[in-house]
């Protein structure tokens, strides 16, 4: 099953979808592999994950025109929450229960 994130930006609905085909995008557009990213991403690159796992809720993704005028209308915070969300559903926390770990 793909990942379904839902967000807001600029007050329109869409969907995250880290998908493997679109982590590869990521990686393509950034230029290196995830695994070089420090857990402190720029506003570029945080930019780049959500332009390269968003699609509105018909499941196409935005057009370049598109994805300006989302960018223009959006709060950065937006933006950021979007990437933490992405990031939490590829490496979800764990919390330690009486020795073992649990799956947040």
């Amino acid at each position: 099953m793909k990942p379904d994130i839902p967000i807001f930006l600029a007050g329109t609905e869409y969907r995250l979808r880290p998908t493997v085909p679109n982590l590869i995008r990521i990686e393509d557009e950034l230029g290196k592999p995830l695994s070089q990213l420090s857990a402190s991403i720029g506003i570029k690159e945080a930019a780049v994950f959500v332009k390269n796992t968003i699609t509105d809720i018909n499941e196409k993704r935005p057009t370049p025109d598109e994805w300006d005028r989302i960018l223009d209308e959006c709060e950065l915070s937006e933006i950021l929450d979007a990437v933490g969300k992405i990031v939490e559903t590829l490496a979800p926390k764990r919390k330690e229960i009486g020795g073992e770990q649990e799956k947040n």
